[in-house]
């Protein structure tokens, strides 16, 4: 039997399989930016520890894969939007128009359930001047702020009775964020709505600064989620204290008594002729006002009422009970009544607004 008919393929086959190994051998695979040649396959570098095998602008992480040499960008909303740049395909931050200014508005973030977020700003209870650094950067306190000014205050929020209670060890109400800027803007993020819903601010020197202020506060009723904006909340200089108690020959001072601020207010004008009152009624021996005819000028203290230009009266002696006025009412309107006391070492300072029956602002 011949053998020929089947060693001739057999040996065909290994003869054209050595003329082809060298192609075979010598063809390269190309794998793209960021992946590995792995056993014949484009695999990703990541699975390969080595730091030459990850992409431009990456390194070899703690967890064996390809991670940014440098952080994601984050910009600030308050200031600036993300866009991405075309030749360079980076993330970098534009300003927003007018954001480098004292005048613009931050955006005020949105509410958790069962929390209150609070945006305002500080005033100067003596001329309602806004509370600013003499050369403001723009930035925000301890992140590139200017450090006088807004930056030498603190602000805390407390639940309001509690404040009431004891103002220097209220425990402060946990908060998510709190940021103030060299402009006096401040943002409370997710504050922790107090359980009766009667909010407290206190403003104050920040730890290790000089004792430039009276503790002052504020407070109101809030709802779980709720936003406020536009907060208008003063800042108390000693040096306005001892002026304003030296008018009416008052002693020890309006801050060491504990002083409740009622600020009547229609719309955004100040109104005259309003008596304080609290549950009691009138106070005719505990009340104080102003002679200024500026409407946003408080500088003399007087003890005769009622309100004057700035529509501002002082009160004394006062429990924690529910506060309004009398008196200068626009048509169809009514001051609202509010629980409020005069609390002492504190400013109590209340913008009071003119309301319908119904509790709406008045038109």
């Amino acid at each position: 039997m011949s053998t020929r008919s089947w060693l001739t393929p057999l040996a065909t086959t290994l003869v054209a399989g050595l003329l082809l190994a060298p192609s075979v051998s010598c063809a390269k695979l190309e794998c793209a930016e960021g992946t590995i040649e792995r056993d014949g396959t484009c695999v990703a570098s990541d699975t390969d520890p080595d730091n030459a095998n990850c992409g431009p602008g990456t390194i070899l992480g703690d967890s064996g894969q390809c991670e940014p040499e440098i952080d994601p960008t984050v910009c600030d909303p308050e200031t600036t939007v993300p866009e991405v740049d075309e030749e360079t395909g980076l993330i970098v931050c534009k300003g927003i128009e007018g954001a480098a200014s004292c005048d613009s508005t931050p955006a005020c973030p949105a509410a958790a359930a069962g929390k209150v977020t609070v945006c305002g700003r500080f005033f100067d209870l003596e001329d309602d001047e806004r509370i600013e650094s003499a050369a403001p950067n723009f930035a925000k306190c301890g992140q590139g702020g200017a450090a006088d000014g807004p930056c030498q205050l603190s602000i805390r929020f407390y639940d309001a009775l509690d404040f009431a209670g004891n103002p220097t060890g209220a425990v402060p109400l946990a908060v998510d964020e709190v940021t103030v800027d060299d402009c006096g803007r401040y943002i409370a993020r997710n504050i922790s709505r107090p359980q009766l819903g009667f909010l407290g601010i206190g403003v104050d020197d920040a730890a290790g600064e000089d004792d430039n202020h009276k503790l002052s506060g504020v407070a109101f009723p809030v709802s779980s989620g709720q936003v406020r904006t536009g907060q208008k909340t003063y800042v108390v200089r000693n040096e306005l204290d001892t002026d304003w108690s030296a008018d009416v020959e008052l002693s020890p001072t309006f801050a060491a008594r504990g002083v409740f601020v009622s600020i009547f207010q229609y719309g955004t004008n100040p109104v005259s002729g309003v008596t304080v009152t609290d549950s009691n009624g009138a106070r005719p021996n505990d009340d104080y006002y102003f002679s200024d005819t500026a409407p946003l000028s408080r500088t003399t203290v007087v003890t005769n009422g009622p309100t004057g230009a700035n529509g501002t009266a002082l009160l004394l002696n006062s429990s924690l009970v529910e506060h309004s006025g009398t008196g200068g009412e626009p048509s169809g309107c009514q001051w609202p009544s509010d629980l409020a006391a005069s609390i002492p070492g504190v400013y109590f300072i209340n913008p009071r607004f003119a309301e319908t029956p119904a509790g709406a602002a008045c038109p």
